[in-house]
């Protein structure tokens, strides 16, 4: 049996299951967005590393063409794929993927011919592994510049 509510009682009722889909709704986007401002900065930090290893880099191949005049390579270029190297394990460590990974084995292998020797033709086999650092690089900030733009338009 039904009992009958005053209208006080039925006023209060109503005003409670008007208000209450607004309220859970807030109270969702709430706890949705709370740790936003933790994912932006994240992914600002990780793009800042992919942009500074991809600076370093284009310095590098800055070097690489002077050294097509000179016949090697300058302290100047060797300090920068040593610093893109360097840049490219931490975001390695930061923010693990395959592509990041074979970027950090490919530099690698450059760095390790390089010291070695100091020269031109020491570059010469090595261009296809330069250009694929230099345009995965490019595709990685990319990639990760989508995602922030994902998440702060969402």
């Amino acid at each position: 049996m039904l009992a009958t509510l005053s209208l006080k009682q039925r006023m209060y009722l109503q005003f409670f299951l008007a208000v209450l889909p607004l309220a859970v709704v807030f109270g969702y986007q709430m706890l949705s967005t709370n740790n936003l401002p933790e994912k932006v900065d994240r992914l600002l930090s990780v793009y800042d590393l992919t942009l500074r290893a991809s600076t370093e880099f284009k310095n590098f191949l800055n070097g690489v063409a002077d050294a097509v005049d000179t016949g090697t390579l300058s302290d100047k270029s060797m300090r920068s794929l040593a610093d893109s190297a360097t840049l490219t394990t931490a975001l390695l460590a930061s923010s693990p993927s395959q592509n990041i990974k074979d970027v950090s084995i490919v530099l690698e292998k450059i760095q390790a011919a390089v010291a070695a020797k100091n020269s031109i033709e020491t570059l010469m086999p090595l261009r296809e592994d330069i250009h694929f650092v230099d345009s995965a690089l490019i595709t990685e900030g990319v990639i990760l510049k989508t995602q922030l733009f994902t998440i702060v338009s969402d």
